[in-house]
C-alpha cells in the first residue's frame, strides 16, 4: 500500500469516483495490488494493473487469486511510462504514490490528462512555455493554448514540437478561441493569477462556453494556507535558505495574497513580488455552478489521493453536463 494511504482512504476514493460493478479502472504502478484488491472487493469493479517489477506483479496476481478476485483483476508486467492507453476504455485511472514513473509532476499531469480528455481536443489556459502542453501533444492529444505573454509563447514555439501547438494571445479569463474542447485545464496555481473574484468567475464561464457537452475543466491549485498562520499574523515564510527567501503576505479581508521573493545574486539582493487571489474549494465549486458545470472529482494531487481537511492543494474536475 502506498505510504499515507489506508484501506479506508482507498474506499473513500472509490466513492469519490462513483465506482460500480460496471466500472473499469486502470491502476498504474499497482505494486502488489493493495488498492486494486480493495476496490475490486468493495465495488465489484474490474481493475487492470500495470507494474514494472515482475515479482510485485506476480504477488498481486497471487493475492487476487487467494481472495477469489482473479476474474476482476488483471495485472500487466510493463513500464507504464511507455504504454499507450485508450481513454474511452477506462472509467477511472489511478496512479497512487508513483507519479515519478513519468519523471516530473508536469510529465505525470501530461500523461494522465489524456485519460480525461478522451479523443478530443485539450485547451490549456496560461500555456506559458508548454511544460504540460508539449508532452501532452507528444502523446497524441491536440492541444491549443491561451497565453497573455508573447515572450512566453515564443519560448513555447522554440521548443521541439512546440511549433505545432496553436496559441491565442490574450487573457484566459475572457479570450475565446475557435472550436470546442473535451478538456480545459489550469495548473500550477494559475487560477490565482486572476486577482478578482469577477475575473475568476469569468474564467469559469469562458471555459464552459468552450467545452463540449460532457467535457471537463481541471484545476490544480493550493488550498489557502491560513491554518498555518498564528492568530493575528498575516505573514508566512514558505522558503528560507542562505541565499533565497520566500514570504507570503495575506490580506484576509480581500482574499489577497502577495508572494514576496528575495534572492542574493552576485552579492546583490534582488526582490520581486507577485499578487494573487486565493479561493477556497467551495468557492470554486460555486463558480463552476454559476457557469453551468458540476464537480465530478477532487483529489489532493495527480496521484488521485483523497482530498482531506489536511490537504495543502487539490486537483478538481468539473464537468459540463447535458442540458
Amino acid at each position: 500500500m502506498p505510504a499515507g494511504l489506508s484501506a479506508e482512504k482507498i474506499r473513500l476514493l472509490g466513492e469519490y469516483l462513483r465506482l460500480t460493478s460496471e466500472s473499469r479502472v486502470l491502476d498504474i504502478a499497482c505494486g502488489k495490488g493493495g488498492p486494486a484488491l480493495i476496490l475490486a472487493a468493495t465495488y465489484g469493479c474490474r481493475v487492470h494493473g500495470v507494474e514494472i517489477r515482475p515479482a510485485f506483479a506476480e504477488a498481486a496476481r497471487a493475492r487476487a487469486a487467494a481472495l477469489g478476485l482473479e476474474s476482476l483483476i488483471q495485472v500487466q508486467t510493463a513500464d507504464a511510462s511507455g504504454l499507450q492507453f485508450e481513454p474511452e476504455t477506462w472509467d477511472a485511472a489511478l496512479c497512487l504514490g508513483a507519479s515519478f514513473v513519468w519523471g516530473t509532476i508536469a510529465d505525470a499531469a501530461a500523461a494522465l490528462l489524456p485519460l480525461v480528455a478522451g479523443n478530443g481536443r485539450a485547451l490549456e489556459l496560461g500555456i506559458g512555455t508548454g511544460r504540460i502542453a508539449v508532452p501532452l501533444a507528444q502523446r497524441g492529444v491536440p492541444v491549443h493554448g491561451i497565453e497573455l505573454s508573447k515572450a512566453m509563447a515564443a519560448r513555447l514555439r522554440a521548443k521541439p514540437g512546440g511549433e505545432d501547438i496553436g496559441v491565442t494571445i490574450g487573457d484566459f479569463a475572457t479570450t475565446r478561441v475557435e472550436g470546442t474542447f473535451s478538456v480545459a485545464y489550469l495548473v500550477f496555481n494559475t487560477i490565482m493569477n486572476l486577482t478578482t473574484q469577477a475575473a475568476q468567475v469569468a474564467c469559469f464561464r469562458n471555459v464552459a462556453a468552450l467545452l463540449d457537452v460532457g467535457g471537463c475543466f481541471v484545476i490544480e491549485v493550493g488550498v489557502p494556507g491560513l491554518q498555518r498562520l498564528p492568530p493575528g499574523e498575516t505573514i508566512h515564510a514558505f522558503h528560507v535558505s542562505e541565499t533565497r527567501w520566500g514570504i507570503d503576505e495575506y490580506d484576509v479581508a480581500r482574499q489577497g495574497l502577495t508572494s514576496h521573493h528575495f534572492e542574493i545574486v552576485d552579492g546583490r539582493l534582488e526582490r520581486f513580488a507577485v499578487p494573487f487571489r486565493y479561493a477556497w474549494p467551495a468557492e470554486l465549486d460555486l463558480m463552476a455552478q454559476l457557469a453551468g458545470m458540476r464537480l465530478r472529482e477532487r483529489w489532493t494531487g495527480w496521484n488521485r489521493e483523497p482530498f482531506t481537511s489536511n490537504s495543502r492543494k487539490h486537483v478538481s474536475v468539473w464537468e459540463k453536463p447535458a442540458i
